[in-house]
């Protein structure tokens, strides 16, 4: 029996000949990796891109698999980013997020919450207008609460304000640190 689910590539490696192997954050059971045989022949070389990081998919996988390396029936394209590629901040945000999801996703049971957010944020920076340049450090602060490491609450932040303008006065040559504005502006 298979379960259709939706999955968040995360990377794949090349395997032998022409297979894959492809590590997916999946909604219906967290963390898995499939092999995929015979993806790099001939017939399906201009599939690969179903299969590169932060590739939103649709995959139909068996329901009690007991192998850490499975295989699934069919995957399918969930969404196509329309501006990822065209423009170079919202490229590089795109690729750091990825570096960062492949590094710390590592759950192997479901994680609906945590899949929601990292899903509806990917759609969300595909989709936005406006400058993007904290959009990484606002999912950064954002992931943390799925994780349950928020490390900041705004009233720290206000402590570490009267910090430096203590430092400020008391230390020659003490220059403004403007990282914190941008964590003002983000947590604000």
């Amino acid at each position: 029996m298979y379960i259709r689910t939706r999955g968040i590539v995360l990377n794949h490696l090349k395997y032998g000949e022409t297979s894959l192997i492809v590590r997916v954050f999946t909604e219906y059971s967290g963390l898995q990796s499939f092999i995929v045989k015979g993806f790099r022949s001939s017939k399906n070389k201009g599939k690969i891109s179903l299969f590169q990081p932060l590739s939103l998919i649709e995959i139909d996988l068996p329901e009690h698999a007991k192998s850490d390396l499975l295989m699934f029936k069919d995957a399918r394209a969930l969404y196509h980013y329309s501006s990822i590629s065209n423009t170079i901040e919202k490229h590089s945000i795109f690729v750091f997020l990825s570096e960062i999801l492949n590094k710390i996703l590592c759950f192997s049971q479901s994680e609906t919450e945590l899949f929601e957010f990292v899903y509806n944020s990917l759609i969300s920076l595909d989709n936005m207008n406006a400058p993007c340049n904290n959009f990484h450090l606002i999912f950064l602060c954002d992931l943390t609460n799925y994780l349950g490491i928020r490390p900041i609450e705004l009233q720290s932040l206000n402590n570490l304000h009267v910090i430096l303008n203590y430092y400020g006065q008391h230390i020659p040559n003490f220059l403004p640190i403007k990282s914190h504005l941008v964590l003002r502006e983000i947590l604000h």
